[in-house]
């Protein structure tokens, strides 16, 4: 029976193993196929699909929206504002010149008159309270705190016309400004009545701010041999 068996079967059979052979090679093909096309037209990385709307643009309708990040603008120099893009969000520098007028101050002393004790010691002998100067003017132009005998209770017009007022000054302080810019005027200094004496003062370029100071103040009057107290209405100013 084996010697029997006809060829033709055994034939077919490798046809159909030939045939189903190629139809796993096209299925490969056209998958490969897809694949490719796929690659081909898929978004580049930089600008992967998401579906977040584009900042400042609201929310999407619909489908896939590519997210752009917002280009911020290094700030310029001077006075500058921001601005925000509403199509992008991109924010922007935008500068400003703004300009101001400033209007000078100015300059006052106090206090502007002051009656002071003088006690025998042996000469008549007293001080002063404390000067504040004021300067806000801008200026820098410099002024002279000044003192000037005007009165003495309990003297005659003569002898006040006799009189000399003496002033020794202590360091200034600064409260506001330049310590630099004042200073003391000459211990021991004296005038008549009604002649203005410097305190503390400061030069022409300085002297903007607040200063204060005090002084030792001395009455000589001539022919007085009394060893009462008396009181001298002195004026205080500032040029």
């Amino acid at each position: 029976m084996p010697e029997n068996v006809p060829a033709a079967p055994r034939v077919r059979r490798r046809h159909v193993a030939a045939t189903a052979g190629v139809a796993v090679l096209a299925g490969t093909l056209f998958a490969g196929a897809s694949l490719a096309r796929a690659a081909e037209t898929a978004p580049p990385a930089s600008l992967a699909s998401s579906s977040a709307a584009i900042p400042g643009s609201g929310t999407s309708a619909g489908g896939t929206v590519a997210t752009i990040p917002p280009t911020t603008v290094s700030p310029a120099a001077g006075i500058e504002a921001s601005s925000t893009s509403v199509a992008t969000g991109a924010s922007a520098a935008v500068q400003q010149n703004i300009s101001m007028t400033v209007l000078p101050g100015t300059m006052t002393e106090s206090p502007a008159a002051e009656t002071v004790s003088l006690a025998p010691q042996p000469v008549l002998h007293g001080s002063l309270s404390t000067i504040t100067v004021n300067d806000y003017r801008g200026s820098l132009a410099g002024w002279d705190a000044t003192v000037s005998l005007q009165s003495v209770g309990g003297l005659s017009a003569s002898q006040v016309a006799r009189a000399r007022l003496c002033v020794s000054p202590h360091t200034p302080t600064m409260v506001e400004g330049d310590p630099a810019d004042v200073v003391r005027a000459a211990p021991n200094s004296c005038a008549g009545a009604g002649q203005a004496l410097p305190v503390f003062f400061a030069a022409p370029r300085g002297g903007g701010g607040t200063y204060t100071d005090v002084a030792d103040v001395v009455l000589v009057v001539p022919g007085q041999t009394g060893t009462a107290p008396v009181t001298a209405d002195l004026a205080l100013a500032v040029h």
